[in-house]
């Protein structure tokens, strides 16, 4: 038993000796050696969370490292070239952008994104969220889909019946299915409020917090709708017509459908501090978005953008999200300002409406 416990008092010296060689090391250090041993070379990278990219759009990638650094940016297989901007933190770091255009042979395919820096010798990597690469199955030039008329449109989508809610708030704020969201108890900011009037259907609810789940992947309140049909559709949707006007105040962008469908307005590019935070880190308005559920055709003809308008371009194409059919209209900024929108309807006509940027206050 003794023999025994002396070769553990043995171990547990070299233990401590070689910990205290380790702690002398540092020790012994010259201050500016231990300085760099502790000072990051890279902190930050956006975006930090998963989003789903069209193939053949372009999103920005930024990471904020040291000006000195050698920095090596991926998505999935591909390096991204990146270039230090003037921008800087606190810290001294600077940001460095880059961006990744989806190709066609990345469809249906998810890819990460991973930086690394490197100075003197050390080397640190932080990885930031991913792009779900989905197919455009239409363009605004009817370059690829199918084109009917002055149309692009779906064929043989899925079609939706069941029961169905309509809005019969001003607004109708929208939540998200608990595994996909931040979260958060309040109404995500990256959905837009469905407007009075707005019909969806029903995947079940109302739940014990009073909560409706809609087949658009949506939650709303209880409070803000009613039962408007028990069963049945509505049919497939379609836009046949998209007209924009404008004065010397704001934009209107007036688009004609079968029925009020649910929509959603996005503005890009908006990252989030993390995948469990709504903090904006970046937001840099070019495009604004706009994405219809259960629409299968869109208008496919020219629309005139007035010359004060705050947009300078229009396109139009057509995907499936987790089997909904939807058509998207894309509105390109004449400068990087967003003020939001305001959305009614008149009659099957959703009016929305935009400021335009100031030039002074």
């Amino acid at each position: 038993m003794q023999h025994i416990t002396s070769r553990a008092a043995a171990k547990t010296a070299r233990a401590v000796a070689i910990l205290t060689a380790v702690c002398l090391m540092f020790l012994c250090l010259p201050a500016r050696a231990a300085e760099a041993l502790m000072t990051p070379i890279i902190e930050d990278i956006s975006p930090k969370t998963a989003m789903t990219l069209t193939t053949g759009s372009t999103r920005t990638i930024e990471v904020l490292a040291s000006r000195d650094a050698d920095l090596t940016v991926t998505v999935g297989k591909t390096e991204i070239e990146m270039s230090r901007t003037g921008s800087t933190s606190d810290s001294g770091l600077y940001w460095y952008e880059g961006s990744y255009t989806a190709p066609s042979s990345a469809a249906g395919t998810t890819v990460s994104i991973s930086a690394t820096a490197t100075l003197n010798g050390r080397s640190q990597t932080r990885n930031g969220g991913a792009f779900k690469v989905v197919a455009m199955e239409n363009s605004y030039d009817g370059s690829s889909g199918t084109v009917e008329g002055d149309m692009l449109v779906i064929e043989n989508a899925q079609s939706f019946s069941g029961q169905q809610i309509t809005v019969t708030d001003s607004y109708a704020d929208v939540f998200i299915p608990a595994e996909s969201d931040r979260n958060e108890d309040y109404a995500a900011p990256y959905y837009y409020q469905l407007p009075e009037g707005t019909i969806d259907y029903v995947s079940s609810g109302p739940d014990a917090n009073n909560i409706y789940w809609l087949k658009s992947g949506r939650k709303v309140s209880a409070n803000d709708v009613e039962v408007s049909a028990n069963s049945g559709s509505q049919g497939e949707n379609r836009i046949t017509g998209i007209s924009l006007s404008a004065d010397s105040e704001c934009t209107y962008l007036s688009v004609d459908e079968s029925w009020k469908v649910p929509f959603n307005i996005e503005v890009l590019d908006v990252t989030y501090a993390s995948s469990t935070s709504n903090t904006v880190t970046s937001f840099s308005p070019r495009v604004v978005r706009i994405t219809f559920d259960y629409t299968t055709g869109i208008y496919n003809g020219d629309v005139s953008i007035p010359g004060n308008s705050c947009f300078t371009d229009v396109r139009v194409y057509t995907q499936t999200t987790n089997g909904i059919p939807q058509c998207v209209i894309e509105l390109t900024l004449a400068e990087s300002a967003y003020y939001g929108a305001y959305a009614d309807y008149s009659g099957d006509t959703l009016e929305l409406k935009f400021y335009n940027p100031v030039s002074s206050l």
